[in-house]
């Protein structure tokens, strides 16, 4: 790189100068002169030789101009160049060499043109007196600097022609079909060589830029590819990670269901555990106690305490019978003998005596046990209890402490007695009013009721089997509601009104309970 060349600023004076309008071109490179006409009179000057040196420099100002005004067309064709490659300048070659030489060698330019039109334009103060003196001084520093202005104005004019050769060389390896037809007059053939030189590195420094070009393009495009990996790597990361959460998702529900059931299935075990152990002490009750139990009793003695059907043995033997026990009212233990429901299918009591000795109806419903298993029941002393309630729900009972049942030899005769005011809410139907103790039973083909004329079982209760004497208040197997009749009377003590029942059912208990 060369050295930009200095310029230094010299005044000379005048007394009398003629200046020409300037015409002024601006370009990112030169900035043209001013073009002056001017005649120098230097008056007082005794010395020959510095007037032809005067002359001399007056002389070659209109060549100096001419050559202005030639570099001036110049520097207007490259205008219209420059605004096209300035872009292309300043992407390529933004930290080459070329461009700072170019910014440098403008520069130059301008501080050269500015000293000649400074030349030019001179004008020359009023006489003093140390004119002469002055004026000697002036004039050697004027030839200094002319000769610094030749040389400087040659250096440009080499400068300027190695540009226009490297412009054009930039702007055809870069694609661009415009060109530059450069004709510079005066350039001496010596320097032919440095021009081609220039060019050379021009071009290598233009290959260069195209390498390194094309390795920046390469290398984005390794880049982009690389990019483009990366993405898809990516892509593929988020889509397994995805899967991966819904996999960790589903294995936690899974894990929640698994647990759930777990604790489903350990609920489950300890119920299963606590109904083995309720198995298990209801297997050894049931090794400890008889093949079958005699009455309802015997059942709550061995840790019965649920209302329901059981089977019991009244016989103590193998026949069985099955029968509704009461294991919640007073104490729980009684044995049903007889139990009528309004709600649900009625079970037909208008039976005869066979019927009445066997049994008959489901223990769940509407049942009687039979006149044989009451007896066998009642060989040891026991308590009758009666339950009832009305059609609007009011619950009654009443309680006697002694009922027992004779054998079918004395047609299943009567003992009842010892009704209990303080335990009951219902009449004594059985004893204060047709007193039914010492009665044999009557069926609608067997009659025992004491009635000279008419027949109880048939016209009372419909064919209904009890124990009567010229009938009763009490008809525990006669009809529901209905034809005018009712089953009882006696609905509160000494009350003789006739009620119909929701629910009726006569039990027993031996007097001993709880005993076991």
């Amino acid at each position: 790189m060369k050295t930009r060349p200095s310029v230094t600023t010299t005044t000379v004076h005048s007394p009398s100068t003629t200046q020409a309008t300037p015409t002024t071109h601006t370009t990112p490179w030169i900035t043209p002169m001013r073009t002056h006409s001017a005649a120098v009179i230097l008056p007082g000057v005794k010395s020959s030789v510095l007037e032809d040196k005067v002359d001399l420099i007056l002389s070659q100002l209109p060549d100096l101009t001419q050559l202005l005004q030639e570099r001036q067309d110049f520097v207007e064709g490259l205008s219209s160049l420059e605004m096209k490659v300035d872009s292309l300048l300043y992407a390529l070659t933004s930290h080459t060499p070329v461009r700072q030489q170019t910014e440098w060698r403008r520069n130059d330019t301008q501080q050269m043109l500015e000293k000649l039109k400074q030349l030019v334009g001179l004008h020359q103060p009023s006489g003093g007196v140390n004119q002469d003196q002055e004026l000697r001084q002036e004039n050697h520093q004027l030839r200094e600097e002319k000769e610094q202005a030749e040389e400087q104005l040659h250096r440009a004019r080499l400068e300027n022609t190695k540009l226009s050769h490297r412009l054009a060389l930039v702007v055809s390896g870069s694609g661009n079909n415009s060109s530059l037809m450069v004709d510079e007059a005066g350039v001496e053939d010596s320097s032919a060589s440095q021009y081609g030189l220039q060019m050379e590195e021009v071009m290598q420094e233009n290959q260069e830029l195209l390498e390194i070009n094309r390795k920046t393009r390469d290398e984005k495009r390794r880049l982009e590819e690389r990019l483009a990996v990366m993405e898809d790597v990516n892509q593929m990361t988020e889509d397994n990670r995805s899967r991966l959460e819904t996999a960790n998702r589903e294995k936690e529900r899974r894990i929640s269901d698994a647990e759930e059931e777990k604790r489903q299935i350990e609920v489950k075990n300890r119920i299963m555990a606590e109904e083995l152990g309720r198995c298990e002490r209801n297997v050894t009750e049931l090794v400890k106690r008889p093949a079958a139990m005699r009455d309802c009793a015997e059942l709550y003695c061995y840790g019965v305490r649920k209302d329901g059907v059981y089977t019991i043995a009244p016989f103590r033997s193998r026949h069985l019978v099955t029968v509704w026990c009461d294991m919640t009212s007073e104490g729980g233990g009684w044995t049903v003998f007889v139990r009528r429901l309004r709600v649900g299918r009625h079970e037909v009591f208008n039976r005869d005596w066979i019927d009445y000795r066997r049994g008959f109806g489901r223990p769940w419903q509407e049942h009687w046990l039979g006149l044989e298993a009451v007896h066998h029941l009642t060989t040891t002393p026991h308590h009758l209890r009666m339950s009832a309630t009305d059609l609007h729900g009011e619950h009654r009972a009443a309680l006697w402490l002694s009922f027992s049942v004779a054998s079918e030899r004395s047609e299943y005769e009567l003992s009842v007695g010892g009704y209990d005011r303080s335990e009951s809410s219902l009449g004594d139907t059985m004893v204060a009013h047709h007193n039914l103790n010492g009665r044999k039973f009557s069926t609608r083909d067997v009659d025992n009721d004491d009635l000279e004329s008419g027949n109880c079982v048939r016209d009372f209760s419909l064919g209904g089997g009890w124990w009567y004497r010229r009938c009763s208040y009490l008809s525990p197997t006669g009809p529901h509601a209905g034809y005018g009749r009712h089953m009882m009377s006696l609905w509160t003590p000494g009350n003789l009104t006739w009620v119909s029942l929701n629910q009726l059912a006569m039990m027993v208990r031996p007097a001993s309970f709880p005993t076991c």
